[in-house]
């Protein structure tokens, strides 16, 4: 079964965990710690992991949805956003919402950074 959770971009970091997410989409900060805001972008893990194994991260980074990743696909390399795309997560080209290049098994890809920290790194494919 896949595991759901979210993360939220509060302006200065990313929360991972200490709010809940109502049927309504709105956020509920549950523990008094979390700096989220009503208005916080909240990102969903997409139940998959890159292929950078470290001792952070000895089963792979996680991958959540806004997340930039760079790799290889059928020998073509790209560094894209992670974004949902008929009911699943895929990297998309930037210059083109309709394009996506989808994970499989042969994909080596790692986290490379989020669109809300590190959006300069999408402009390299431009």
């Amino acid at each position: 079964m896949r595991e759901f959770k979210f993360r939220a971009w509060n302006g200065e970091s990313m929360e991972y965990g200490g709010f809940s997410i109502h049927a309504t989409g709105k956020i509920c900060d549950i523990s008094h710690l979390a700096k989220i805001k009503e208005n916080s972008p909240i990102m969903q893990y997409t139940g998959l992991h890159d292929c950078k194994r470290t001792k952070k991260y000895p089963g792979g980074q996680e991958i959540y949805e806004g997340d930039i990743v760079k790799g290889t696909s059928y020998r073509h390399p790209y560094i894209l956003e992670v974004k949902y795309f008929g009911g699943g997560f895929a990297p998309f080209a930037s210059f083109d919402e309709k394009v996506a290049i989808m994970f499989d098994d042969n994909d080596k890809c790692g986290v490379i950074g989020n669109i809300y920290e590190h959006n300069f790194l999408l402009d390299i494919n431009s």
